[in-house]
């Protein structure tokens, strides 16, 4: 299994919306590369206003997960699940804090301009998520913060409940 492995998923129907996915071991990152590309087109448009919108759309996704991933580092493999239908594809990353899942990002391509690379990408993943193993302190519900706010509010509600009755 080679090290690094890196995909670039391109929207067929709008070539500027652009993610590139970099495997590093047993860790995935985003890389917004393309990003100083489209600063320079929204430079160089007649209508400046309406080009910085369409950007500001395209690009949005990727430049937040990338901020998140400057505080929380590149996210383990574990935490990722990817999904193709037909020529689309979806990228789940579930960000930790405290070492349990929060909040997942979801990154879409309606269209990906290489559907045979998307093949290649996901099976690539899938080796290393073998291989890798769980990056979570626990399984199942618990790995979760919702899992753990229901268990404490269950609890709560165990315990007072004998005291309504009387």
């Amino acid at each position: 299994m080679a090290e690094t492995y890196t995909y670039t998923a391109r929207n067929a129907n709008n070539p500027d919306e652009v993610y590139t996915f970099t495997l590093r071991g047993d860790y995935l990152q985003l890389d917004i590369a393309g990003v100083l590309e489209q600063i320079d087109k929204v430079r160089k448009a007649e209508q400046v206003e309406e080009e910085v919108r369409r950007q500001v759309k395209i690009q949005a996704k990727p430049v937040i997960f990338k901020m998140i991933e400057s505080f929380s580092g590149p996210v383990h493999v574990s935490d990722v699940n990817t999904y193709q239908k037909g020529e689309g594809f979806t990228l789940a990353v579930w960000k930790r804090i405290a070492g349990l899942r929060c909040a997942p990002m979801v990154i879409s391509v309606s269209r990906v301009d290489n559907p045979e690379a998307t093949k290649a990408f996901i099976v690539e993943l899938d080796e290393r998520k073998k291989n890798a193993g769980h990056a979570g302190k626990f399984f199942g519900p618990l790995d979760y913060w919702f899992g753990w706010v229901g268990l404490i509010f269950l609890i709560a509600i165990l315990i007072r409940w004998p005291h309504r009755e009387k």
